[in-house]
């Protein structure tokens, strides 16, 4: 495989956002977590995660404070998007020597669906690191020849213990982690031709 196509980072991450009720523009972006991981030593180098203001629909439904364990205090105190889009920047950029070669990973579509929306809606300034992603389920598929629908399902087949809750953003990322981290054990090579783009 060419060098130059080999990832220096992976940035898994995995959102929650305000939902639940009819008429909402925009699912925004409330909890935004972060796991680093360096991929040729295969060691997580980093966590982080942040609650993020809503500002379309600025409160909070009581179906997503019943799923997320968040509270309305939490996002009213917290930065908003486009404040995130910066501080998630200098994380990365300060765990990963500022490499090109670093790209976020989500399970599924599903987040880069949101983070797209975002972007388009508020027309948010980002970094490059924003533009495109890896999918996760669909590389874990076709690498171990099976249709797994879910996280879980990963989690399951590789015989992973689901960690921490559910709809918990950074434990959902840390059970992402543990998928991925098994993939490279395995021999998996994440190449920048399997990336997917955020800005369609």
């Amino acid at each position: 495989m060419d060098k130059l196509n080999c990832i220096d980072y992976l940035v898994i991450s995995d959102f929650e956002c305000n939902s639940g009720m009819k008429g909402f523009v925009l699912h925004e972006i409330i909890e935004f977590p972060i796991v680093i991981v360096d991929v040729k030593n295969k060691k997580i180098i980093k966590e982080f995660t942040t609650f993020v203001k809503p500002t379309y629909h600025p409160k909070l439904t009581n179906f997503i404070k019943n799923l997320t364990y968040i509270e309305q205090k939490d996002v009213d105190q917290a930065p908003t998007i486009s404040e995130v889009f910066e501080i998630i920047t200098q994380e990365i950029k300060q765990n990963t020597n500022d490499s090109d070669s670093t790209f976020f990973i989500f399970d599924c579509d599903s987040d880069a669906t949101y983070l797209r929306a975002e972007i388009n809606l508020k027309n948010l300034k980002h970094s490059p690191y924003f533009n495109q992603y890896f999918n996760l389920k669909e590389l874990f598929d076709r690498f171990f020849n099976v249709k797994a629908k879910s996280l879980e399902n990963m989690l399951k087949i590789l015989n992973l213990t689901q960690t921490g809750h559910p709809h918990i953003a950074l434990h959902d990322a840390r059970n992402i982690c543990q998928v991925v981290m098994c993939m490279l054990e395995k021999g998996y090579i994440f190449d920048q031709t399997q990336l997917k783009q955020v800005i369609l």
